[in-house]
């Protein structure tokens, strides 16, 4: 990040679960929706990793599946409130198509 601000860009979120770059002179730069996906998702992570800081054990990775599914369900219902469902199959599709060949267990609610 600090890289991107010493190149005069400043990251700017259109929306919740996008990433846009502007730079000094209002240029957006769209970011590939792979690189978007990959964003999104590490975002999430670093949160989970900051709500579970204080314990004992880190987040597991299926506890961050599981949290990355529930936004994007909330992700599909703004998308498809746009009616923009085929950017969201372009942007999430390949981390979906990834997560239905995991063996995913249970995650308890803490």
């Amino acid at each position: 990040m600090a890289q991107l601000y010493k190149l005069g860009l400043r990251p700017a979120l259109q929306y919740p679960a996008k990433l846009m770059i502007t730079a000094e002179n209002g240029d957006k730069v769209r970011l590939s929706s792979v690189e978007e996906a990959k964003r999104y998702l590490a975002a999430k992570q670093r949160r989970l990793i900051l709500l579970k800081w204080i314990y004992s054990s880190p987040p597991t990775h299926n506890r961050w599946i599981h949290e990355i599914l529930y936004c994007v369900r909330l992700e599909r219902i703004r998308f498809s409130l746009r009616g923009a469902l085929s950017t969201f199959h372009d942007t999430l599709q390949p981390f979906l198509d990834h997560i239905d060949t995991l063996t995913i267990g249970e995650e308890p609610n803490t």
